[in-house]
């Protein structure tokens, strides 16, 4: 007998068989196996079915999360490269703590720089290196890690430099803000002190800027910001304010004009109310002597302080008349705050200059312009040229035509 023939009582008899567990009679004409052959299949289908149901999900969620972690790893590696650059340049900044050591050694005392004879022309006072003279380009850009201040001399062009500044600030990513007080260029000690304080707290990148005189930051013990100015012919610009302060402007920035001022040529010629007035004669020289008692009275000892400024705290001077020369040589100096200073300045230009021209204006003779050039405004010239050279020598360091 085959032993598919002998077994087959087995499986018919009793619970013990296995077919007669799940059969009470086995199917006719099969055996056991090929009985659970069909449900057996059916039943891997389904399994292979719900199992793939099931994985969808779990295969759609592993593609996302794959995607993230890739994102996350990229970021992670920006993240690092950029951290590790700004940690170098605080670095550096933490050795450099004022202006004049990007730049410069040592500057002799005020009192060496001082001479005792009065000249018409500008000759320079210092033999050391400066910023003004054969210095070397920054290794890193200052205007990353340091604010600017900016203590503007008034009718220099400063509301159009402001105005252009403040589209600046939008596309380069800078704060910037003012003070209030438009009329007090030379505040008490204590004003001064809250100033001081006043910009040292400003979060850099910052632009702060003000009608005031020059402010020793380092010799009060506070780090000396990024000082920048703008200068211009001290005629034109005695002109121009005599006329703004008595007339006014087209946007009547000035709510009470002083019209009971006398005839342009007569303060000049006959050395009456502002033509009388050392502080006001000397105007653009106070914005670089700053709040030294020397800076009041009329000496030689505060044109040379004025320069000695100019020469050592001044990042750059800029000029009314070269606007847009000083656009560029700011850009170049600094690029974070002035970057496309000057696409902006032809595209704006006009607007904001009708916005500041002055609405009347009595023009000087010569014989008052003989006066001033030579005897009223001969120590405020000597301030301008000196500012105009460190322009120049500027611009011809960095290129500019």
């Amino acid at each position: 007998m085959s032993p598919l023939t002998s077994d087959q009582p087995m499986l018919n008899e009793g619970k013990s068989g296995r077919c007669s567990r799940k059969h009470s009679s086995p199917p006719e004409n099969n055996s056991c196996s090929s009985a659970f052959e069909r449900p057996l299949n059916l039943n891997i289908v389904f399994v292979i079915k719900y199992y793939l149901e099931i994985m969808k999900p779990v295969v759609r969620y592993s593609a996302i999360l794959v995607i993230s972690v890739s994102l996350f790893l990229v970021s992670f590696v920006y993240w690092t490269a950029h951290n590790s650059i700004l940690s170098t340049d605080y670095r550096h900044s933490k050795n450099l703590t004022t202006l004049d050591q990007y730049f410069s050694s040592t500057q002799n005392t005020t009192n060496e720089a001082i001479t005792a004879t009065a000249v018409s022309t500008v000759t320079p006072t210092t033999t050391r290196t400066s910023i003004t003279g054969n210095d070397a380009t920054p290794e890193f850009p200052v205007d990353k890690i340091k604010n600017v201040f900016y203590n503007r001399v008034g009718k220099c062009g400063s509301r159009s430099l402001i105005n252009l500044v403040r589209v600046l600030k939008i596309l380069n990513k800078f704060n910037e803000s003012h003070s209030n007080d438009y009329a007090n260029d030379h505040p008490n000690r204590t004003e001064v002190e809250t100033e001081m304080k006043k910009i040292a707290h400003l979060k850099p990148p910052s632009f702060y800027n003000r009608h005031i005189h020059f402010i020793d930051f380092e010799k009060h013990g506070i780090e000396q910001p990024i000082y920048i100015n703008m200068i211009r012919d001290p005629i034109q610009r005695f002109s121009s304010q005599y006329n703004y302060m008595k007339y006014g402007d087209a946007i009547g920035k000035v709510s009470h004009p002083e019209h009971d001022l006398p005839d342009i040529n007569d303060c000049v010629m006959q050395n009456i109310s502002l033509c009388n007035n050392t502080m006001f004669m000397f105007y653009t020289g106070l914005y670089f002597c700053g709040f030294e008692d020397i800076c009041l009275h009329e000496s030689r000892g505060r044109v040379e302080l004025a320069k000695k400024h100019i020469d050592e705290k001044y990042l750059a001077i800029g000029l009314t008349e070269e606007f847009e020369d000083t656009l560029k040589l700011f850009e170049t100096m600094l690029p974070s705050y002035f970057r496309s200073a000057f696409k902006i300045w032809e595209q704006k230009s006009k607007l904001w200059q009708k916005r500041t021209t002055t609405k009347r204006r009595e023009i000087l003779t010569e014989a008052s312009i003989d006066k001033l050039k030579n005897s009223l405004l001969l120590d405020e010239y000597e301030v301008y040229n000196h500012g105009r050279k460190k322009f120049e020598r500027l611009k011809k360091k960095y290129g500019i035509q």
